[in-house]
């Protein structure tokens, strides 16, 4: 793995326009983070399952769900909650992320204080807990047969907070991610309780921020050591989007008593188009840039995150049994 200005491109995922004087760091970023807009298609970024149920039964959710968090699983199943209700959940997702780096295959050339056979040890993610997992819901039938309607307010399931080493052998990809996204929704159902319903959930997405680090090489000649940079600076990026919309749609249908079919899509992916600043700073055992060389005029950061459209589908089964007088 080779820490080349390329390989940087790639791996930053945000991109930072950067007019300043000092055109030593100003070229090494620019190398390094593009100039130019790109896209994050992270589809990966959030973990299937948002609430303690779901993820306590492995997302499987879609056909179950029974309470306000089906305005994230299938807004269609609020049809079946009758009378006012609030629903309050919370997840603790524990991140405890390694990262080992392969040694390079490149010849390097010696830095002084450093060792490359650092850059080559574990390093794990300081912060492991993510305590901001919290899922807050309102629905009511108004007395509606046939109708019922929620509002809510939730964060992706996933981890917004890492802290690496800025040593680590990950230098160049990450040293610390701060991000707080939430969806704000409002949700409407219409159907039967023993029979079918179908729903949609409205949201207004809001990035409050994604604060995200690494370590960029500023050379911006000769050659370069795999592992370590004479000319390192730690480069961050300071953003937010308090405005992006999304729209999930659910529903499910009872064809005999003891079935239910479910299906329920986020139809429109989640765009964000995120803006704001970017600095730079000497790294440890890197750069000894003077404050004048890291000021930056008009210091501009972009970031797109598509968040991907998704499908789950469910089938349960209701074991009915004779209560004795005829029913069930």
């Amino acid at each position: 793995m080779q820490p080349t200005m390329s390989r940087l491109a790639s791996s930053c995922s945000w991109v930072a326009t950067v007019a300043r004087r000092s055109a030593t760091v100003a070229t090494a970023l620019a190398l390094s983070c593009g100039f130019a807009a790109g896209n994050a298609q992270a589809a990966g970024f959030e973990i299937p399952g948002n609430s303690a149920a779901a993820l306590g039964r492995g997302n499987a959710w879609t056909a179950s769900v029974d309470d306000g968090t089906a305005i994230a699983h299938n807004p269609g199943a609020l049809i079946k909650q009758k009378g006012t209700r609030l629903t309050l959940s919370h997840q603790t997702i524990w991140d405890h992320a390694t990262f080992t780096r392969a040694e390079s295959g490149i010849k390097q050339d010696p830095v002084a204080n450093t060792d490359p056979a650092a850059a080559l040890k574990s390093v794990s993610n300081s912060q492991t807990p993510f305590i901001l997992g919290g899922f807050f819901a309102a629905s009511s039938d108004f007395g509606l047969e046939n109708f019922n309607f929620a509002v809510g307010m939730y964060g992706p399931s996933a981890v917004g907070q890492k802290k690496f080493p800025t040593s680590g052998g990950q230098r160049y990809m990450l040293t610390e991610l701060d991000s707080i996204v939430a969806y704000i929704s409002a949700a409407a159902a219409y159907g039967k309780a023993d029979h079918y319903g179908v729903g949609v959930t409205l949201q207004l997405a809001t990035m409050e921020r994604t604060n995200m680090s690494l370590v960029v090489d500023a050379s911006t000649g000769g050659a370069l050591n795999p592992y370590y940079g004479t000319n390192d600076v730690e480069a961050t990026v300071k953003m937010n989007d308090p405005t992006s919309f999304s729209a999930i749609v659910g529903g499910w249908f009872r064809p005999v008593p003891q079935v239910e079919l479910a299906l329920s899509s986020r139809v429109l992916p989640v765009t964000f188009n995120a803006e704001g600043t970017v600095g730079i700073r000497n790294a440890p055992g890197g750069a000894t840039f003077t404050n004048a060389q890291l000021t930056m005029t008009d210091p501009v950061a972009k970031m797109k995150l598509n968040l991907a459209p998704t499908v789950a589908a469910g089938v349960r089964y209701r074991g009915l049994e004779d209560d004795g007088k005829g029913g069930q």
